[in-house]
C-alpha cells in the first residue's frame, strides 16, 4: 500500500540542503526541497528509488533494499556540484574510471580497487644511461609506456569564476612521485621535486590528460599510500575529491622463471683466468639452450658476477620493467652497472655501502618459487630469503632489510647462514622445476658424501678423491698445495695426514677449536631410504668413529684431507643443515619428498666458518630444465668395472643405472654420476664443468660466478593481501634502517 515518506538533503557540514529536485523514479513524482532540504512524498510504493538533481546534474540517490515503512524520514547526503572530476585505473585494468569509492581507498585483493604508478628507472631517453624519472620531462622511446594515466574532465561547461587545483596530501611526497601535464613525449611535470606539491589547473579544456611516475620504490614497511587531492571552487562552495596510489613494488624473480640472459665476469690474467669455464659455460648456454650469454669486464679484480646485482621486476596491469637492486658495496661489479646498467626497459637503484660485508653481496638474497606455508598462507610470487650471522658485519644491510618488506609481497625469511666461512645462502640452496609444475629443492649432504665414501672404500679403495686438485691463499695470493688423496687414505686409521703440508715456519691462523667427540643418536631418515643403512642426519656411517677425534688440519686447511680432519666440520654442517630442513617446512611448507639431497663434503673456511671441501654443486645456475654445476672431484671409479658385484653392490642402492648414468670407458666421478642419475629421474639434465681453480678455491662455484636475467611477466601483485604474510617477518627492531638518506638512484 502508498506510504508517507520524507526526504530531507543535509551538505557535509549536516545543514539542509535546499532548492534541489528530488524524483521518486516509480511515479515520475518531482519535487523540490523547501528551506528545511526536506520534501514528502505521499505515494510511496514498495519497490522505491530516489534521485536527487541540482540542475540537469544528478547528485545523489538512494534505492531501498525493502519496502519504507509509513512515516519514515530519508535522510541523504550532497555536496555542492564539483566542477571538475579526477579519474584513474582505479579498477586496474587499463581504463580510467571515476565511480563511487574506487577513488578513496586501496584495496588488496582480486576485484579490489587502486591505482598504481610505476618507478620510472630505466632509460628510454636520449641520454644513454640516464634514468627516466631523474629529468622533469617524459623521455621519447617507450618512456610513455612506463607513465600512468590520470585524467581531470569538467563536467558541464567551463565556468571562469571556478578554479581547480590538484595536489598531494603529504607535501614530502614530492620526493615519491611526479605529475605531468600529459602523458607523451614531450610532457612537462607539474608536481614533483621541482616543482612543489600542488598546481592551479586550467579547465578551459574539457578533459586534462595527465602523467604520474614514480621516482623511488617504498623504503620501509611504514611508507603510506600516496594521495592526490582534486579541489574545485566555486561560488555554490567548495568540493575535494581524494584518490589514493600506490607504488609497484620491486619483485625477485625465482629460479623456475623463464631465462633471458646469462652474465658471467671476463677473467684473462694470471690471477683470474676463467677461459675454460667460460668456453664451456658459452657452449651449454648459447649452442646447447640457444641463450644469450654475455661477458663482463673484471672490475678490481672482482670475478663474482651474482654479488653485485639481483635482477627484479615491476609491473603496472599492462606494462613493466626489469629492474636491477645494485649490492650495498662501493668496489667491484657494482660500478660498471651504476654505469652502464640501464636502458630501454633495464632500470638500476641501489644504497649506498656504509660497510663492505660479504653478507651485503647478493649470492645472499634469492627468492623462493611460489609457494605455501605449514599454515597454508599462500604466498603466489615466493619468499625472499637471505643469510644472518652474528654480528652486524655478517648481517644485510639494515636499509636493504627494510626496504624488502616494505615491497609487501615476498614476505622475507631470514635463514641462519653463521656457520659457513662466506655465508651466502645460495651455498645451501637452490631450487629447481619439478614434472609436476612445481618445485624440488636442492641441498647439501655430506651424510650422503661420507656413505657414498664408505661404500667406494668396500667396492675400490684405490679410488682417486679430488683427482689433481690443489689449495691455494686468499683469492689467489700465496701458495699452492696439492690435496689428491684415495679413499683409503682418507678414512686411514682416523688420524693420519696426508703428504702435503704448509711450508716450515708458515703461521697456521686456521686452526679450530678442538671439539668433544658428539654421541650418535639414531632414527628413520626420510630423505635417504634408498641407502643400505637408514640413519638420520647428523649420523654419520658405520666406519666413522668419533673416539679420539679433533676438529681440523693438524698443520692447516692445504693439508690432504683425511676424514679425522673434517669429520667434525661435516658433524656440524649436517646439524645445521636439518635446522634448515625444520625451519623451510614451516616457512614454505616444504616436504621430504621434494628435497634432492647432493653430496658435499665440507672443511673448515679460511675464516674458520665451514667450506666445501668438494666441489658444491648446490651453487647452481638453473636454466629452466638444464642445471649447470661444478664438477665435484669426487671419487674416481674405472667404468669397465660397473657390472661387477662390488661396484654394483655401491651403484644400483642409489639408483644409479649402469647403462644409462655411467660412461661406457674410462674413468668417472661418482659424485657426478650421482647427481646426473637423480636429476635424469626427476625429468633434469645436470650439466658439469670445472670452476675449481677459477672459482671453488676462492669460496664459491657457478651460481657465484653468474648471473641471470629472466623474462619479464606482468604479474597480478595487487591480488595478493599479505597481512598474514608480514606477521611472519623479523620484528621492526631487526629491520629499521639506519640512515635512510643513504639511499641512491645512482643517477
Amino acid at each position: 500500500m502508498p506510504r508517507r515518506v520524507t526526504v530531507q538533503l543535509i551538505d557535509s557540514q549536516y545543514d539542509p540542503v535546499p532548492g534541489l529536485r528530488v524524483v521518486l523514479v516509480q511515479t515520475a513524482e518531482r519535487l523540490q526541497t523547501n528551506a528545511e532540504g526536506e520534501v514528502t512524498f505521499t505515494h510511496v510504493p514498495d519497490v522505491a528509488t530516489f534521485e536527487v538533481f541540482r540542475g540537469e546534474t544528478r547528485v545523489a540517490g538512494h534505492v531501498a533494499a525493502q519496502p519504507l515503512a509509513d512515516g519514515t524520514t530519508l535522510v541523504l547526503r550532497v555536496g555542492p556540484q564539483a566542477v571538475a572530476r579526477l579519474f584513474l585505473d582505479a579498477d586496474r585494468d587499463g581504463t580510467l574510471t571515476s565511480e563511487g569509492l574506487d577513488r578513496w581507498d586501496w584495496g588488496v585483493g582480486p576485484g579490489k580497487k587502486g591505482a598504481i604508478i610505476l618507478c620510472n628507472l630505466d632509460a628510454d631517453g636520449a641520454i644513454p644511461q640516464r634514468a627516466d624519472n631523474s629529468d622533469e620531462v617524459i623521455n621519447g622511446g617507450d618512456d610513455a609506456l612506463d607513465i600512468a594515466p590520470l585524467e581531470v574532465r569538467r563536467d558541464g561547461a567551463h565556468r571562469p569564476d571556478a578554479t581547480c587545483t590538484l595536489s598531494l596530501e603529504n607535501p614530502r611526497d614530492i620526493q615519491r612521485i611526479r605529475i605531468f601535464d600529459g602523458i607523451s613525449a614531450g610532457a612537462r611535470a607539474l608536481i614533483g621535486p621541482r616543482n612543489g606539491h600542488t598546481c592551479r589547473l586550467d579547465l578551459s579544456r574539457p578533459v586534462l590528460r595527465l602523467g604520474m611516475e614514480a621516482l623511488r620504490f617504498d623504503l620501509t614497511p611504514d611508507e603510506h599510500d600516496i594521495v592526490l587531492v582534486l579541489t574545485t571552487s566555486a561560488p555554490e562552495g567548495t568540493v575535494v575529491q581524494r584518490a589514493r596510489v600506490r607504488v609497484a613494488p620491486w619483485m625477485m624473480q625465482h629460479h623456475l622463471e623463464p631465462p633471458q640472459t646469462v652474465y658471467v665476469v671476463a677473467g684473462t690474467t694470471p690471477r683470474f683466468d676463467n677461459t675454460a669455464f667460460r668456453s664451456t659455460l658459452k657452449a651449454i648456454v648459447e649452442t646447447r639452450l640457444g641463450l644469450s650469454l654475455v661477458e663482463l669486464p673484471c672490475i678490481d679484480g672482482d670475478r663474482w658476477g651474482q654479488d653485485s646485482l639481483e635482477f627484479g621486476s615491476s609491473n603496472l596491469p599492462t606494462h613493466g620493467l626489469h629492474a636491477i637492486l645494485g649490492a650495498s658495496r662501493r668496489v667491484g661489479l657494482i660500478n660498471h652497472f651504476a654505469q652502464r646498467g640501464r636502458g630501454p626497459g633495464v632500470g638500476f637503484f641501489g644504497f649506498a655501502a656504509e660497510a663492505e660485508s660479504d653478507m651485503n653481496k647478493l649470492g645472499n638474497l634469492e627468492v623462493t618459487p611460489p609457494v605455501m606455508d605449514h599454515k597454508g598462507r599462500n604466498f603466489p610470487f615466493g619468499r625472499i630469503y637471505y643469510g644472518d650471522g652474528a654480528g652486524a658485519r655478517r648481517r644485510l644491510d639494515p636499509n636493504v632489510q627494510a626496504f624488502l618488506k616494505a615491497q609487501r609481497v615476498q614476505a622475507p625469511i631470514v635463514i641462519d647462514t653463521g656457520w659457513l666461512d662466506v655465508g651466502h645462502v645460495d651455498e645451501i640452496l637452490s631450487f629447481v622445476p619439478a614434472e609436476d609444475g612445481g618445485w624440488k629443492l636442492c641441498l647439501p649432504s655430506p651424510l650422503l658424501a661420507l656413505t657414498l665414501l664408505e661404500g667406494v672404500l668396500k667396492a675400490e679403495p684405490n679410488a682417486v678423491l679430488l683427482e689433481g686438485r690443489s689449495v691455494q691463499g686468499v683469492e689467489g695470493e700465496g701458495f699452492e698445495e696439492p690435496i689428491q688423496t684415495t679413499v683409503a687414505a682418507f678414512f686411514k686409521d682416523g688420524m693420519g695426514g696426508g703428504g702435503a703440508r704448509r711450508p716450515t715456519g708458515m703461521p697456521n691462523m686456521m686452526m679450530p677449536p678442538r671439539r668433544e667427540p658428539m654421541p650418535v643418536q639414531r632414527r628413520p631418515h626420510p630423505g635417504l631410504g634408498s641407502l643400505s643403512s637408514v640413519r638420520r642426519p647428523g649420523a654419520m656411517p658405520s666406519s666413522v668413529s668419533f673416539e679420539g677425534m679433533g676438529g681440523g688440519f693438524p698443520r692447516g686447511i692445504s693439508e690432504v684431507p683425511t676424514l679425522a680432519s673434517v669429520i667434525a666440520f661435516n658433524k656440524r654442517a649436517d646439524e645445521q643443515l636439518q635446522k634448515l630442513v625444520d625451519q623451510l617446512k614451516r616457512d614454505i611448507g616444504l616436504r621430504d619428498e621434494q628435497i634432492l639431497r647432493i653430496p658435499v663434503l665440507y672443511r673448515q673456511g679460511k675464516m674458520k666458518g665451514l667450506a666445501t671441501l668438494t666441489a658444491n654443486m648446490v651453487n647452481m645456475l638453473v636454466l629452466e630444465r638444464h642445471c649447470i654445476m661444478a664438477k665435484p672431484f669426487g671419487p674416481m671409479l674405472h667404468a669397465n668395472k660397473v657390472q661387477s658385484g662390488p661396484y654394483g653392490q655401491l651403484l644400483v642402492p642409489h639408483g644409479i643405472d649402469r647403462v644409462l648414468d655411467v660412461p661406457a670407458h674410462g674413468t668417472f666421478d661418482l659424485f657426478e654420476v650421482y647427481v646426473k642419475s637423480l636429476f635424469r629421474k626427476h625429468g633434469l639434465t645436470a650439466h658439469t664443468l670445472d670452476n675449481w681453480r677459477a672459482y671453488h678455491d676462492k669460496g664459491g662455484e657457478v651460481h657465484c660466478a653468474t648471473n641471470t636475467r629472466r623474462g619479464l611477466t606482468l604479474k597480478r601483485w595487487w591480488e595478493f593481501a599479505p597481512e598474514d604474510a608480514l606477521g611472519l617477518l623479523p620484528p621492526l627492531h631487526t629491520l629499521r634502517p639506519s640512515s635512510l638518506p643513504l639511499v641512491r638512484q645512482l643517477l
